[in-house]
């Protein structure tokens, strides 16, 4: 445990004056760096482990999306002199994502086409690729879509906030009142019990967050009513342990304990920010569809 503590607050240590204070490019940058990392346990976790080549290209493929949530939409001023406004006339940010993550999907059977190799295992390699690409390239970009939205710095942190500490209370759940498992044969730990405490305290740390928010004046337009907080902090939590059970079930299928040992007591890249992968778009589309366009 106690290196546990150690290796998070160093990892705090490093990524939280990146968070707060990178803006647009620190969020890149985080994400590219995790992408990296992350894809390279990716390919050993694949079956049959992939090549120091294919971890590279599908790295360059997965960062085209990260990279294209950051562009920013053109924009141009119209009206008269004494009246004006600033319209956006470029494709907006998901636009290029989609572009981005179209060329990926091109890109993997053209690759394949001209390294050839054996035939009868290149379906399995592509879509293994293609998978690895979209679960990490695709999913993180929504991080930097997040951060671009009106107040985007606090929907990450209330996502992180949700999951993180959510994950905990599953974790303490667990320990003390698990009896039913949830899922024995991808994680024997899980438990029903866990589950539910693990969501009661993704609630109660998203009201929390929005306490805080609106204490120290943070959050700027219209704030989120209590069932948004409730059902957001649900489902932020809820697809946290989706997304936990899914790199899960990678690492059951390749007979190993964690993807990776980058941090001591914690497991790899991927073992950090897997919740992460699933519970940060999710925040993403109610902050876009719900909260901005629904209110």
């Amino acid at each position: 445990m106690r290196l546990r503590l150690i290796t998070a607050g160093f990892a705090l240590a490093l990524v939280v004056p990146v968070l707060f204070f990178g803006g647009m490019l620190g969020i890149q940058l985080l994400c590219l760096a995790a992408t990296v990392i992350a894809l390279w346990e990716y390919g050993s976790l694949r079956q049959p482990p992939a090549s120091t080549e294919g971890r590279v290209f599908a790295i360059v493929l997965a960062w085209l999306p990260i990279l294209a949530a950051g562009l920013h939409p053109h924009s141009a001023e119209t009206g008269t002199f004494l009246r004006h406004t600033v319209v956006s006339v470029g494709p907006p940010r998901e636009a290029w994502v989609l572009l981005a993550v179209g060329i990926s999907f091109l890109a993997i059977p053209a690759a394949y086409t001209v390294r050839g190799g054996d035939l009868a295992t290149v379906p399995g390699r592509m879509a293994s690729t293609l998978f690895g690409v979209v679960y990490l390239g695709f999913t993180l970009s929504f991080c930097v879509l997040l951060r671009a939205l009106p107040n985007g710095l606090l929907w990450i942190v209330f996502a992180l906030a949700t999951v993180w500490l959510g994950d905990t209370g599953a974790y303490v759940g667990g320990r003390a009142f698990g009896k039913h498992k949830m899922a024995p044969t991808v994680s024997p730990k899980k438990t029903w019990e866990g589950l539910g405490l693990g969501l009661a305290t993704s609630v109660a740390t998203g009201f929390a967050a929005r306490g805080v928010f609106e204490h120290f004046g943070l959050w700027e337009g219209e704030p989120m009513a209590a069932w948004e907080v409730l059902v957001l902090s649900l489902i932020s939590g809820g697809m946290g342990v989706l997304g936990d059970l899914a790199e899960s079930l990678l690492k059951r299928a390749a007979g190993v304990k964690d993807s990776g040992s980058l941090f001591p007591g914690h497991g790899g890249m991927l073992d950090r920010i897997d919740a992460l992968l699933f519970a940060v778009p999710s925040v993403y589309f109610w902050a876009e569809f719900v909260h901005r366009w629904g209110s």
